[in-house]
Parts: structure tokens; C-alpha cells; sequence
């Protein structure tokens, strides 16, 4: 059971740090497909609303740091972790409600997919306060030291994910017009939902 946990607990922290840093390798992309009269794309004004996006990790972590703590402090550890997959996988479905907003113009979009974001950096404290926190309900002395690395690199793991899959899915055509931004946001909700599903059904309090 003590694997599962880890398991479960280290594929939730990769959905949620593969969001963190999505639009970082596809700033010009990202740049164009939520601000097409941008001039210039990511050299323009606009990348600086790119990089926002990111930066919601940084400006809420106190927030969820707290949030984190009060929930753990309150309800546990299980609690917790369904909590953070849960704004993960929300976020993400927010995310990719703002691909249906485009339409209505860039802002619009870019709004939804901000929303999203905050949501999705409000779970991050959960994932990355928590895993000495689980090495020591879970593990003996002699394996908290293993499960605490394994759980940490996982953040390392989502984040090198986050760079090398964004450009496999997100393309420009001839015309220069974004492809695919909506499939990678897709494949982001049907991850974190997924995970969502597995940490309600089998993540324990110890």
C-alpha cells in the first residue's frame, strides 16, 4: 500500500507542476493565440501576459501554503492531497474552457485560462509541503529518506515534462495560425482528472 501512496501522491504533483510551466516553450505561440493583433507575438507587449501565468505559482504559494496546512492540520492527509488534485484537475478543465472562449476575443480567453491557472497554483503548497509529511505516516525510518526524494523529484519530473511536451503538441501552420493549443490542454484535464479519480479511490490516511 505504502507504494501506491507514493505513487499516487507523485503522479498528482506531476500533473500540477506540468501545468506550472506549460506556456513557458510556447511563449511566442501562447503569445499569438491569446493576443492574434498582437504585433510581433511573444516580442510584443503581450509575452509579459505569457509569463503571468507562470508566475501565479510564485504569488499564490503563501495562500496555498496556508490553505495547505490548515486542511492538513483539520482533516489530514488524504484530505489534503484530494484537495490539491481537485483544484488541479479544476484548473485544468478551466484552462481548457478558455480554448471555447476564443472566439470572443483574446481577453476573454485569456481570462479563463488565468482562472484556471490561480486554481491550479493554489494546489501546488499541497504537493510540495506535503511529502515529509507522507514519508512520515507511511514509511519507516529507514525509508522516509527514499520516499521523500522519490516524492520530491516528481516535481523536477512534471516540470521537465512540462517543457518537452507543450512544442510536441503545439504547432503554427503555413498561414501562421496556433494549432493544437487545444488538444494540449485536452490531454492536461484528462490527466489531472484521471489522477483525480485514482487518489479519491485509493490514496489512505495512515
Amino acid at each position: 500500500m505504502t507504494s501506491y501512496t507514493v505513487a499516487l501522491f507523485s503522479v498528482a504533483l506531476l500533473c500540477n507542476a506540468f501545468m506550472w510551466i506549460t506556456f513557458a516553450p510556447i511563449a511566442a505561440e501562447a503569445s499569438s493565440f491569446f493576443f492574434p493583433a498582437a504585433e510581433g507575438g511573444a516580442d510584443g507587449g503581450e509575452a509579459g501576459m505569457i509569463d503571468l501565468l507562470s508566475l501565479t505559482y510564485l504569488v499564490l504559494y503563501l495562500p496555498g501554503t496556508m490553505m495547505a496546512s490548515f486542511v492538513v492540520g483539520r482533516s489530514g492527509l488524504r484530505a489534503a492531497v484530494i484537495l490539491g488534485a481537485s483544484l488541479t484537475a479544476l484548473g485544468a478543465g478551466i484552462r481548457y474552457l478558455s480554448v471555447a472562449f476564443w472566439p470572443l476575443g483574446g481577453v476573454a480567453s485569456y481570462s479563463v485560462c488565468m482562472g484556471g491557472q490561480c486554481l491550479a497554483a493554489l494546489a501546488q503548497p499541497v504537493f510540495v509541503n506535503c511529502p515529509g509529511k507522507l514519508a512520515a505516516h507511511w514509511f519507516g525510518l529507514g525509508e522516509r529518506d527514499a520516499a521523500l526524494t522519490i516524492t520530491t523529484l516528481f516535481t523536477i519530473v512534471g516540470q521537465a515534462v512540462g517543457q518537452v511536451l507543450p512544442p510536441a503538441f503545439v504547432s503554427r501552420s503555413p498561414g501562421g495560425e496556433v494549432l493544437g493549443m487545444g488538444l494540449l490542454m485536452l490531454s492536461e484535464l484528462l490527466l489531472s482528472a484521471l489522477s483525480l479519480l485514482l487518489v479519491c479511490a485509493w490514496f489512505r490516511s495512515a
